[in-house]
Order: C-alpha cells, then sequence, then structure tokens
C-alpha cells in the first residue's frame, strides 16, 4: 500500500500533481485518487491518503436499507443501524458519541432505501479507534 520512494540515484523527485476534490468528483469516478484493498475476509476498503491531513474520516456502508423492510414491520433497518451503534463490549450509543465527541470527532449514519451507512471523523492520531469501532459494527453484522 503507498508508494515505494524512489531509488537513490533518482535525483531529486518531484511531487506528484494531485486533483482537488471539485476535479475528482467532476472526473465522475466517486472513486478517483482512492486505493481499493480486498481483505482476506472479504471486505473491500477504498481508501485515500492525504498527507498532513489533520482529520481521518472512516466509513462503513452497509447493502441493505428500508427497502427490505417486511411489510408492517417498516423502519426495522433504521431501528438496526441504531442497534449496532453500540460497541457490544457494554458501550451504547450515547456513550460512544460522547467518547469520539471527547475526541474531538463527530460520527453518525443514515439509512436509505438500499444501504445503511455509518461514519466517524476523528482527529488523525485517533483514526485507529474509528476503523475499531466500524469494525465492530461490520463483524456484528457478518454474524447476522
Amino acid at each position: 500500500m503507498g508508494h515505494s520512494p524512489p531509488p537513490p540515484d533518482a535525483g531529486p523527485s518531484t511531487p506528484e500533481p494531485t486533483a482537488t476534490d471539485e476535479q475528482l468528483a467532476a472526473s465522475g469516478n466517486l472513486f478517483a485518487g482512492f486505493e481499493t484493498e480486498l481483505l482476506a475476509n472479504g471486505l473491500r476498503v477504498w481508501y485515500r491518503h492525504i498527507p498532513g491531513a489533520a482529520n481521518t474520516s472512516i466509513g462503513l456502508s452497509v447493502p441493505f436499507g428500508w427497502d427490505i423492510d417486511p411489510r408492517g414491520k417498516e423502519e426495522t433497518a433504521h431501528f438496526l443501524e441504531h442497534m449496532l451503534f453500540g460497541d457490544h463490549r457494554s458501550l451504547t450509543e450515547l456513550e460512544i458519541k460522547e467518547q469520539v465527541d471527547s475526541l474531538g470527532g463527530s460520527g453518525n449514519g443514515y439509512t436509505s432505501p438500499n444501504r445503511t451507512f455509518y461514519y466517524v471523523t476523528l482527529p488523525a492520531e485517533f483514526g485507529l479507534l474509528g476503523i475499531e469501532w466500524l469494525a465492530t459494527i461490520a463483524t456484528t453484522l457478518r454474524k447476522r
């Protein structure tokens, strides 16, 4: 993952040109500028390293939304979204929110017709905490 340094005899390196977020969005490719890894457990991870960035944002998209709620049990997917916000190690949704807030971050989720999305933004030094929290959600979903 990432770029190798230039060989010692390559002379001074010049930085690669980088596109702005607006240019990437205009390209029509939502994943332009991102790298992709397929983990051994089948989870596909997209990421974009931005050197010197103060914050890191991590998201988890689940390909199920309220369009599969059984008739008469509408809002089941939205309810599940909230249930999974806890970390299943005795912390509630509110306690998780307070922990993220205390680190200077924010997190949320939403349910749409065809997906449920969870995300967290934290100072870069706490990025691993966000990954671990979302991995707990993904692991819980996989068990169901």
